[in-house]
């Protein structure tokens, strides 16, 4: 478990050994993000530049030692990183999308060049993104917008099924937040609604168990655990809620 301090230090819990500890891993500053993936982990400093750590020697560095961090991005102005494989993918202030994938062969590469992305997530070969006006966007052979069928159906809460590749959260770009995690995606709404979406099935479904008081989201296979605006936690899987 990585731990990410205020000061910009980066710790590690090891479990693996007999006896469980605290250790340091970047005594540095100025970290804004850590994400891990595998025995990958990726480092965003406030500057933009972007490090990474591998259990094993990196193909930059054959020499590096397992526990080297090596400086992947000397770029600035980046926002947000996300990984959740082989790919890393990179948000930048201008709301453009870059993806980094060496084991694929591949070095920067920039996918999305609309300037309009705010958030991102990436979950199995999936990207998802909110861009700045409230869509929720899903990226698979180009980009598809992410809508709600819900609306034609006001007193129906059952899932319903959307063909094609354009979906829209009733039409009023109201995304805040969203996680995914095993093809299950949770959206966060400025109305503090949660909505629930399906890869696979292409369903998107508001939450209405969870009702309009959430603050934040944090997505767990076919679990979600919202943060509620009084300070509670909550679980919801199945269809029940569970302090």
């Amino acid at each position: 478990v990585y731990i990410l301090k205020n000061n910009g230090n980066i710790w590690v819990y090891q479990t693996i050994t007999q006896q469980p500890s605290f250790q340091i891993k970047d005594p540095g500053l100025g970290t804004s993000q850590i994400e891990t993936v595998g025995e990958t982990l990726y480092v965003l400093k406030e500057n933009g530049n972007i490090w990474r750590s591998n259990m094993k020697a990196a193909e930059e560095n054959v020499n590096a030692k397992s526990d080297d961090f090596i400086q992947i991005h000397v770029g600035t102005e980046t926002r947000q990183i996300t990984s959740s494989g082989s790919i890393l993918y990179i948000l930048k202030k201008n709301g453009n999308i870059w993806t980094y994938a060496p084991a694929l062969g591949q070095s920067f590469q920039e996918i999305y060049k609309d300037g309009d992305a705010e958030w991102i997530k990436a979950d199995g070969g999936e990207l998802y993104f909110i861009k700045r006006d409230g869509t929720p966007c899903r990226f698979q052979q180009g980009f598809s917008v992410i809508e709600d069928a819900i609306a034609a159906k006001p007193k129906d809460p059952s899932v319903v099924s959307v063909g094609g590749k354009c979906f829209a959260i009733n039409n009023d770009k109201r995304a805040k937040k969203l996680d995914a995690l095993g093809g299950t995606v949770y959206i966060l709404t400025n109305e503090s609604k949660i909505l629930r979406y399906s890869a696979e099935t292409e369903d998107l479904r508001e939450l209405t168990e969870a009702g309009a008081d959430n603050k934040d989201i944090a997505a767990y296979y076919q679990d979600l655990f919202a943060i509620k605006t009084d300070g509670t936690v909550k679980r919801y899987n199945e269809g029940r809620l569970k302090r």
